[in-house]
């Protein structure tokens, strides 16, 4: 897949490998040929619009599942973090069109 300005950077840092998306755009082959004059073909989808499916990138649970275990870790060994979230607390929600 390839994407152009924002939504390459949207995609770079939202998106991962394995990760289901929907994609709307244009398909374009490419051709050329390397030094050994070998000629060498390539089909891409050039995207317009993405848009995810699967929720969050295997890389934040991997960084949530670290952070449980270093503050179960801590509490273990008599420390408690210095404070705690509320829950009740209003999260700002950032939508992505």
């Amino acid at each position: 897949m390839v994407t152009w300005d924002r939504l390459a950077e949207i995609c770079s840092q939202y998106l991962g490998k394995g990760q289901l998306v929907a994609v709307e755009g244009r398909i374009q082959t490419r051709q050329w040929e390397d030094d050994k004059k070998v000629r060498h073909w390539k089909t891409e989808v050039v995207a317009s619009s993405v848009e995810m499916l699967s929720g969050r990138r295997k890389k934040d649970y991997a960084v949530e599942s670290a952070a449980d275990a270093l503050e179960a870790q801590a509490e273990a060994l008599g420390a408690a973090p210095e404070a705690e979230p509320d829950e009740d607390a209003e999260r700002e929600v950032v939508a992505v069109a």
